[in-house]
């Protein structure tokens, strides 16, 4: 059992991670951009990845990670979530990715039967 009185299998199951450590936090990318006298710039931009997470008060909710303040949105600073999952992505998106590794797509479309 853990903090949430799940069996970790029980958790698993419901697509629950409790490895707080491996949740998506996001990541840096560079940003072109056009100045106002028409030149090109270049900037660093974070990006935050949404996830869902579980409180140690039964609350779950949408968060993102907060670089600047080393925190997790809804969350205080001395507060670490008990267990997360990915946000899920557009249909269309994942549809892509699975196009990507043809294998996997293939494999669930016989699975299917499509």
């Amino acid at each position: 059992m853990n903090s949430l009185n799940l069996r970790k299998n029980e958790g698993i199951a419901m697509g629950w991670n409790f490895d707080i450590s491996a949740a998506h936090r996001g990541r840096t990318i560079t940003v072109l951009e056009t100045d106002k006298d028409g030149k090109l710039r270049e900037r660093q931009e974070f990006r935050h990845d949404h996830v869902i997470l579980a409180s140690k008060c039964g609350k779950v909710s949408r968060s993102y990670w907060i670089p600047d303040e080393q925190r997790w949105c809804m969350f205080s600073k001395n507060e670490q979530p008990k267990a997360w999952q990915p946000w899920p992505e557009w249909p269309e998106d994942a549809v892509a990715t699975l196009h990507a590794e043809s294998s996997e797509f293939t494999r669930l479309m016989e699975a299917q039967n499509v």
